[in-house]
């Protein structure tokens, strides 16, 4: 996150960045849309948007996007698709940035506003979450996010990086404490059946498994790998698990939630959820910075 700005998006935060927020929302939209519009036509591009007061295509799919085209009209890329969103809730937000997840744009600018600069950082959290687990999104892909906070305003760049190595794939297991209590069972290299009730097709011998105890006090107590994939016996479907032992410290769920990418884990989001959760990779990689691992 926040990596070097390239041109494009120097030149989109150094307009925005001359913007008089005083205003209500709707002139933030037009101010907005003029701002990007007007350097939109300075770089040479067909720029489409409503309400503006500079060229005359109308809006098209986006708030405002520029296009490349040739002396035909014929539509040979679109270097920007920007949305703007005044809603400060995540899920007001995500209808419009969905699509600009979808979008094939050079750049995909989300402009939007919150209280105060906490807000927005789990807010980007949020968006980045969505980008990671929408099956369109590409290598390279660029984000760029403007947020106007009581601090004035803040600017963040997120490219998405290649995917983490295949031996990466990471399943979280939980355990019903009434029924398994993991500090009494996890020996390293003791090999157990778990169910699997989802993800059947998905997991592979060498996966990686956090296993989670439930409860008020629970949280992230051991770790271990998966010995095969899921199989069906007698109707149930099983993976055989070999644990590699209880942390040293324990990841409690007290602390997890208050972690701005992993409060939104789905055993905290679906605590009754089915077994094994996936770990998305911006999940894992916060994971093992919390955990202290490589």
């Amino acid at each position: 996150m926040d990596l070097t700005f390239d041109t494009i998006e120097q030149k989109v935060v150094k307009a925005l960045g001359k913007l008089n927020w005083q205003k209500t929302n709707g002139k933030r939209t037009r101010a907005v849309k003029k701002a990007v519009g007007e350097l939109g036509d300075k770089l040479g591009f067909v720029v489409s948007t409503a309400h503006r007061r500079v060229g005359s295509n109308c809006e098209w799919l986006y708030d405002l996007c520029w296009c490349k085209e040739d002396e035909d009209e014929t539509l040979l890329s679109m270097p920007l698709a920007m949305e703007s969103e005044w809603d400060r809730s995540y899920w007001g937000l995500l209808c419009d940035f969905q699509k600009l997840m979808v979008s094939r744009a050079d750049h995909r600018v989300l402009i939007c506003s919150h209280p105060t600069a906490e807000d927005w950082r789990g807010c980007v959290q949020f968006l980045v979450q969505q980008i990671h687990r929408y099956c369109g999104t590409q290598v390279g892909d660029r984000y760029l996010f403007g947020c106007w906070t009581a601090e004035g305003w803040d600017f963040k760049q997120y490219v998405h990086p290649a995917p983490l190595p295949q031996n990466d794939q990471v399943w979280l297991f939980q355990a019903n404490k009434k029924d398994f209590v993991l500090v009494d069972e996890v020996k390293p290299q003791k090999i157990e059946n778990w169910s699997v009730t989802q993800n059947h097709d998905k997991l592979r011998p060498g996966d990686k498994v956090l296993l989670w105890q439930s409860g008020a006090e629970g949280g992230i107590l051991a770790t271990g790998e998966l010995v095969t994939g899921a199989y069906e016996e007698d109707g149930d479907w099983w993976a055989e698990i070999r644990y590699v032992g209880l942390l040293d410290t324990f990841v409690l769920k007290s602390t997890l939630r208050k972690h701005p990418i992993l409060k939104a884990l789905g055993v905290i989001k679906m605590p009754h959820g089915r077994n094994p959760y996936r770990i998305y990779d911006e999940e894992w990689l916060a994971l093992k910075q919390v955990m202290g691992v490589q």
